[in-house]
């Protein structure tokens, strides 16, 4: 019985909160894709220097 009701679980979100961490979520994805990307730049640079 436990492996059946083990992952029945009941949230209430609070759909503001949930739209604040979206926004948030949205930016930190844009900054870390930017750093990610100048990181690749910075060895591809390395690569060619070699």
């Amino acid at each position: 019985m436990r492996h059946i009701v083990r992952n029945v679980y009941t949230f209430k979100f609070d759909p503001l909160r949930v739209e604040q961490l979206t926004i948030k979520a949205h930016s930190l994805f844009l900054q870390v894709r930017n750093e990610l990307l100048a990181f690749a730049q910075f060895l591809e640079q390395q690569a060619n220097e070699v």
